[in-house]
């Protein structure tokens, strides 16, 4: 009877949404060296992320701690040592389970919202996790999509060792789907090919502006600086601009956001590579924090011929991936894991990612991240529930 109750709690775990997707990843261990079933070393895994372990030794920890209740649901005769969890992540390859991961998420979005009525944005932003950095080693850098609309990550890609940001995002977005999305950029990402990829495959961009362009964010930023509104920059007609505006108050904090909308920019498509350029965008944010008041001004280029308020909406929310990353360092220290060997560290960064995607997704539990999982650690049956079971 035990052994029974044993298979139906395996077969419960590895025909959830999660496992469904991650069954496909091949196991990078020779023949000889596989004590220990990879599902159950993955799951076992995820289990401690999910629990509040933030390094491989806290892993090996966690599943020393449960292996009664793991025995019981899985069947493992005994806890694996942190070389078998160390060298597993090391040698797993980081491509497949990232196209797991994005299955998985594609599924949930899909759950979430099947009949999504508005645009859904999705932001793309850069996070370094600076403890894997070591001399001659750059930190792992990966460059990450995220559903604002949604608050799900959609996936990640590694930049190489020798680039940045600028050919991580092609590969990245490579793997999206654009068709119909509102795809929102920093600075780094204001390229005129990577606009029109965006075009070319349906989408509609937001690309924040800065000097890295400088002959275009100059001429836009001539564009605003008249106060009579019209502009400085003589080869631009007569504009007509949408003005509108909002005020944040919190813990001390005030801030008026001011944002500008042009529409008339035919006179910046005699360049040519900036051809899917519709609008052009300023925001003026008035900060006071404790009496203190401070102004910046940011500029953005669109392809799209939006209303004001839409377009400060689309910018505000796209700083929801930073409370994603931020989240990643306070509740699960990105920053301070070191590992730096073959792919641990990126295999180790997506563990994480599925592991606050998947708390994030169960919402029966209105707690914070940190404290979901000091719950999940003492409740089985609630770690049960943020895998799905």
């Amino acid at each position: 009877m035990k052994h029974l109750e044993q298979k139906i709690d395996e077969e419960k775990l590895f025909t959830s949404t999660m496992w469904r997707h991650f069954s496909v990843l091949r196991d990078p261990r020779v023949k000889d060296n596989q004590k220990y079933p990879f599902k159950h070393l993955i799951i076992a895994i995820v289990c401690s992320m999910i629990c509040g372990a933030n390094d491989i030794e806290a892993i090996v920890n966690y599943i020393d701690s449960k292996m009664e209740w793991l025995r019981g649901k899985l069947g493992m005769v005994s806890s694996p040592s942190y070389s078998t969890i160390w060298w597993l992540l090391v040698l797993m390859k980081p491509e497949e389970l990232n196209k797991a991961f994005m299955g998985f998420v594609e599924e949930a979005r899909r759950a979430l919202c099947p009949d999504l009525t508005t645009l859904e944005s999705i932001a793309i932003d850069g996070k370094t996790s600076r403890g894997t950095a070591r001399d001659g080693l750059k930190a792992l850098h990966t460059v990450s999509a995220w559903s604002s609309t949604l608050q799900l990550l959609l996936g990640q890609v590694k930049t190489e060792e020798k680039s940045n940001e600028i050919t991580a995002i092609p590969k990245l977005m490579k793997l999206l789907d654009l068709e119909g999305k509102v795809i929102t950029i920093d600075a780094m990402g204001c390229q005129a090919s990577i606009a029109e990829e965006i075009v070319d495959r349906g989408g509609h961009y937001i690309l924040a502006l800065k000097g890295n362009q400088e002959t275009i964010h100059e001429e836009v930023k001539a564009v605003f600086q008249s106060k009579d509104g019209s502009p400085k920059n003589v080869d631009c007609p007569e504009m007509r601009m949408e003005e509108v505006s909002e005020i944040d108050k919190g813990h001390g904090r005030l801030e008026e956001r001011v944002i500008r909308v042009c529409k008339d920019v035919s006179w910046l498509k005699r360049e040519k590579k900036w051809k899917s350029i519709n609008s052009v965008i300023e925001i003026t944010a008035h900060r006071t924090i404790k009496g203190r008041r401070s102004t910046e001004k940011r500029y953005y280029l669109s392809s799209m011929e939006a209303k004001a308020k839409e377009f400060l909406k689309w910018i505000r929310d796209h700083w929801g991936v930073e409370s994603f990353h931020w989240t990643l360092d306070v509740a699960f220290a990105d920053d301070d894991f070191q590992g730096h060997t073959g792919h641990v560290a990126e295999n180790f960064s997506l563990l994480q990612r599925l592991t606050l995607t998947l708390l994030k997704q169960e919402i029966s539990v209105k707690k914070s991240i940190p404290k979901k999982r000091d719950r999940a650690g003492w409740n089985n049956e609630y770690l049960l529930k943020v895998l799905g079971v």
